[in-house]
């Protein structure tokens, strides 16, 4: 107390005056913070903004539809869309997380200020505590290629109990173990198209098919360590070579043999391995990034197999997944139908009128020529920037001479399209409607209003130029490859939505690959759309940076822990200067080891009102108390790294049974949940960033000017308060 005291002596009545004042920045934040506490978790509920003055209504589900559709007046509100939207626009994902974390540190900076405690301690030591927890958080992310390799052991456990051999092999190819066999007659099972000559009996004498199969099959199995290295050794002395009866089967097939079974030894010995993207593994991985949202991953994890049938195909050797191009992604709507019939297909799939569809029959059998406009492919047509001449013309009649220019125009267009045979157009803007018809006539198809991916795309793989007019067009210009055909459903069938039939054009390397989002709820379209990408960028940063943390709360849960220890030592050390820094006064050093454990357990109360809240809204919980009894009952228990929000599989949610996370069962067949590293740390920085940022300006605005008492600790933690 006397300590205090003298601390309250030496800082004066500037930081006890800013204290006494109401911050209203902080308030703003946390009332706005507020509004997306339901867009929490894996279970989130849609929200109705209605317009006031037009009537018109959005529907929304994610933090930076809700910031983006609501009138923020005040500048705190405008600060906060800001950094949520460059947070969306960097990420697509953990805007949720952002905005919640934003109004619970809020909340808890107000109540470190109610209790006087001074803005640049809270700065500081708040910031030292979230370098503390990602410092703990880095020895807990897991390998995508761990998680991978863990789940074909599982589900393939015999593939996995050789170890290396040692028996000799030179001299005779039939020294083979029994789990060796029993992985060759199972493979060759699976290859029933493949015709085996000759007979594998009990002496192991593998023919030359099998041999041949040897070689691709490896490449997908890895080694495990064998508990039993003596028995397979006795089984390998027990084992006699086969008499060859026959001189023409005596060099040929042990040569072939001799070369494939080292070689399959020797890729059982290495660590890494080759895991395609169709197997069910990777699906598994896929949808625990979903976070609830697994119709939409399943489209995602559809898209990444068309996307990498061709990079797999050309590198099978290659040992890890190639990375996710979200750059070959689109997306199309189509309204009226049903959900389920979202779906993805390679290609670009569009919708042209009925009348148009006469030129798809057409177009079917013959090779395409693209040429592709960049904008408006009307008469009139500008490009952005264009200065317009001085001349004028004089005339009596206006209208004539429009009509004069524009009969010129189309049959310039048209005999362009004549000259280099070009039988499709595509274009980002409108065509002409004169345009169209005639073009018709002609059997070309004229798309408009393509989307900048697929008009790049397209352009680099037909070996095509991108052209602002089409008088800009020659011979270099036309795009070859392309494919026209109707577009097919999941049954079959050609979609015909009345006045417009589903196209689609391929090329012989993917270009693009579209997604088809349906939903009999126009207004909800966007809201897949932004499900959809969320999940496809979730999948894009887990391959991208090969670790993903626990899921579930485990991290959460981890940083509470590792705070609790922090909250311990600092009652019992009394005063650590070490992390405050030399060059700070007596005063700040002594005064943040005072208050130091207030301040993190102010932190540590955030994360656990987000934790709390996450854990209600999936429906485990009847209200906030169960969930934070059961938060506490874990921390008390200290078991560090924990999927408390455990109930997240398909199964429990679709039966709708509480089930309740149980602190004693701890293994890594909990986590179905997986969090991406960076998301989820950048969105935990920018939200304590624009916290204490908000907190700063608010105290500048109360006092008028700055504490000259602060100035030198302020100074140094400046750099780290920038969003």
């Amino acid at each position: 107390m006397e300590q205090a005291a003298g601390y309250s002596q030496s800082v004066g009545i500037r930081c006890l005056f800013i204290n006494r004042k109401s911050h209203l920045g902080l308030e703003q934040i946390a009332a706005v913070a507020a509004s997306g506490k339901s867009l929490l978790g894996s279970r989130k509920c849609y929200k109705f903004i209605v317009d006031d003055r037009t009537g018109e209504t959005v529907v929304i589900c994610s933090a930076f539809r809700l910031l983006e559709n609501l009138q923020l007046d005040c500048p705190i509100g405008q600060l906060l869309n800001e950094a949520v939207q460059a947070h969306y626009k960097q990420y697509k994902s953990g805007t949720s997380t952002l905005l919640f974390l934003t109004g619970a540190w809020s909340k808890a900076v107000l109540n470190c200020i109610k209790q006087e405690i001074p803005i640049p301690i809270i700065v500081s030591v708040m910031y030292e505590g979230l370098e503390h927890c990602f410092e703990v958080l880095t020895s807990h992310q897991i390998s995508i290629d761990s998680i991978l390799k863990s789940s074909l052991c599982e589900q393939h456990p015999q593939m996995f109990k050789l170890e290396k051999l040692s028996c000799p092999l030179t001299s005779s190819p039939a020294h083979l173990t029994n789990e060796v066999q029993s992985v060759v007659k199972e493979h060759t099972r699976f290859r029933s198209n493949t015709s085996v000559k000759g007979n594998c009996t009990n002496n192991y004498n593998v023919n030359n098919e099998i041999g041949s199969l040897l070689q691709p099959f490896s490449s997908n199995i890895m080694t495990r360590a064998s508990s039993d290295q003596g028995q397979l050794n006795s089984a390998c002395n027990r084992i006699k070579p086969k008499v060859n009866m026959s001189r023409y089967f005596r060099n040929s097939n042990r040569n072939r043999q001799e070369e494939a079974l080292p070689d399959l030894l020797n890729r059982f010995e290495e660590d890494s391995f080759v895991t395609p993207a169709d197997s069910a593994s990777f699906t598994a991985l896929a949808l625990s990034l979903s976070h609830g949202n697994q119709r939409m991953m399943k489209l995602v994890v559809e898209a990444y197999k068309i996307q990498t049938q061709s990079t797999l195909a050309e590198n099978s050797s290659s040992k890890i997944l190639p990375e996710f191009d979200i750059g070959n992604l689109v997306t199309y709507f189509l309204p009226g139908l049903p959900e389920h019939d979202s779906c993805v297909g390679p290609g670009f799939i569009t919708l042209i009128s009925g009348e148009q569809s006469v030129i798809v029959k057409h177009l079917a059998a013959l090779p395409l020529h693209t040429i592709f406009i960049n904008g408006d492919l009307t008469d009139k047509y500008l490009h952005p920037g264009f200065n317009r001449i001085s001349n004028k013309i004089v005339t009596q009649t206006v209208e004539g001479i429009s009509k004069n220019l524009e009969e010129e125009w189309l049959r310039t267009t048209m005999d362009i399209l004549h000259t280099f045979r070009i039988n499709l157009v595509l274009t980002k803007g409108i065509a002409s409607p004169h345009l169209m018809d005639m073009c018709m006539q002609e059997n070309i198809l004229v798309i408009q209003e393509v989307k900048n991916p697929v008009f790049q795309r397209f352009a680099e793989v037909m070996g095509g130029i991108i052209v602002t007019y089409i008088t800009q067009v020659n011979e270099n210009c036309v795009g070859t490859g392309g494919h026209l055909c109707f577009w097919k459903t999941g049954n079959g069938g050609i979609l015909n939505l009345g006045e417009k039939v589903a196209v689609q054009i391929n090329t012989s390397k993917t270009a693009v690959t579209t997604v088809v989002l349906c939903s009999p709820l126009g207004c909800k379209l966007q809201t897949l759309a932004d499900q959809f990408w969320t999940c496809a960028y979730r999948l894009k940063h887990a391959l991208g940076e090969r670790q993903i943390f626990p899921g579930a709360g485990a991290t959460e849960l981890a940083c509470l822990c590792h705070l609790k220890q922090l909250i311990k030592k600092s009652f019992k050390s009394g005063t650590d200067i070490s992390s405050i820094g030399a060059h700070c006064s007596s005063w700040f050093s002594d005064t943040a080891a005072l208050y130091k454990s207030q301040v993190l357990q102010a932190l540590a109360d955030g994360l656990a009102e987000y934790l709390v809240t996450a854990m209600v809204n999936t429906g485990m919980y009847g209200t906030p108390l169960d969930a934070l009894s059961e938060v506490q009952k874990c921390l008390h228990q200290s078991v560090g790294l924990f999927p408390i929000i455990s109930g997240l599989s398909e199964q429990c949610v679709t039966a709708d049974v509480p089930c309740r996370a149980s602190c004693q069962s701890l293994n890594e067949d909990c986590f179905k949940v997986y969090d991406n590293v960076t998301v989820k740390l950048e969105a935990w920085r920018r939200a304590l960033n624009l916290v204490l940022l908000v907190l700063r300006a608010d105290a500048e605005i109360i006092t008028g000017t700055r504490s000259k008492t602060c100035t030198v600790a302020e100074d140094w933690l400046r750099e780290g308060t920038f969003l």
